[in-house]
């Protein structure tokens, strides 16, 4: 006997009692990602051959996003990023020492935060660059104590 309100004869169980059956088949959900991976030469979001997004610690993330990022250039973020652009003179005695310290002040909060270290900041000016300098950034992840190399 079935009814409007149930599949069971009205006193034989609760009213309205409808047994769902078991599940077919678990469904397992994706495990969430620690921070998505920005590719600053790219300017995107890369996925794997799953088709989900390329994830990657969260301090190495932020050491990258400070690193591609001009200081300044997001209005709601100001403080983000780095002063490198600012260095005008490739010819510059000083050159090594000046990048140096705007990579030190992009990543400032993170070194104070101990989260990372700087190992290395290697600086060019390559001709094909067309002014503007190539910097290479040798850090440790005091997280993970992974070395990583992050470009600005």
């Amino acid at each position: 006997m079935s009814g409007g309100a149930g599949q069971f004869a009205a006193g034989s169980e609760p009213a309205g009692h409808d047994p769902v059956p078991a599940p077919s088949a678990t469904v397992l959900l994706p495990k969430p990602i620690a921070a998505v991976f920005y590719d600053p030469a790219t300017k995107n979001n890369p996925f794997n051959a799953d088709g989900s997004l390329q994830e990657i610690h969260p301090v190495d993330q932020a050491v990258a996003l400070s690193l591609c990022i001009p200081l300044g250039s997001i209005k709601s973020a100001p403080d983000t990023g780095h002063g490198i652009f600012r260095i005008r003179s490739t010819a510059d005695k000083a050159l090594q020492k000046k990048v140096e310290n705007e990579v030190l002040l992009a990543v400032s909060a993170l070194i104070t935060a101990g989260d990372i270290e700087i190992l290395l900041v290697e600086v060019s000016a390559p001709p094909s660059a067309k002014g503007r300098l190539e910097t290479f950034v040798t850090y440790q992840n005091l997280r993970t104590r992974a070395i990583q190399i992050a470009q600005g």
